[in-house]
């Protein structure tokens, strides 16, 4: 029950990440940036990115949020001096964001926790595993072959190709 329990509670988000059994080990990784030193670089990260030029896209990041804001997934953007007030200390670090532009032309808002240097403050036990690019084909074909098959994927919309997810 702790991975099912991880994904509605959420994952530690620093320290060692307990293995749930089901993952391939990983191969053996530095051990993780203590809690305490990714807190104390907190306002000197925050001075950075104060410091860095507007981005060309930040109508989209800003949207983005709202979105999210919106559908109930995240809290309305606070200031630096909003978040200190609710944290309740000064010892925090940003995850700054950026755009994506897919080759298709379709924008993404990536949180970037490598920039913010949480990445490093979290040590995997287990790799996961992705299908392979040839995989969701294979799955229609196998689909289109059964019997009522040309008729299900019709009934589902069809297929089609592009760069949304799947």
């Amino acid at each position: 029950w702790r991975l099912p329990s991880m994904f509605v509670m959420g994952f530690p988000i620093v320290g060692v990440l307990e293995p749930t059994g089901i993952f391939d080990p990983a191969p053996d990784e530095p051990a993780p940036t203590p809690e305490a030193e990714l807190r104390a670089g907190g306002q000197a990260a925050r001075a950075r990115l104060r410091g860095r030029p507007r981005q060309e896209h930040e109508d989209f990041i800003w949207d983005s949020m709202q979105k999210e804001v919106r559908k109930g997934k995240a809290e309305p953007p606070m200031t630096e001096m909003e978040v200190t007030q609710h944290l309740g200390t000064e010892s925090w670090v940003p995850v700054p964001s950026f755009c994506h532009i897919q080759p298709c032309g379709k924008k993404r808002r990536i949180d970037d926790a490598k920039e913010g240097g949480q990445n490093k403050a979290i040590q995997y036990t287990e790799r996961g595993h992705l299908c392979g690019a040839f995989q969701p084909a294979v799955c229609a074909r196998l689909v289109h072959n059964e019997p009522g098959g040309p008729e299900r994927l019709a009934s589902m919309g069809g297929l089609a190709t592009g760069c949304d997810d799947l």
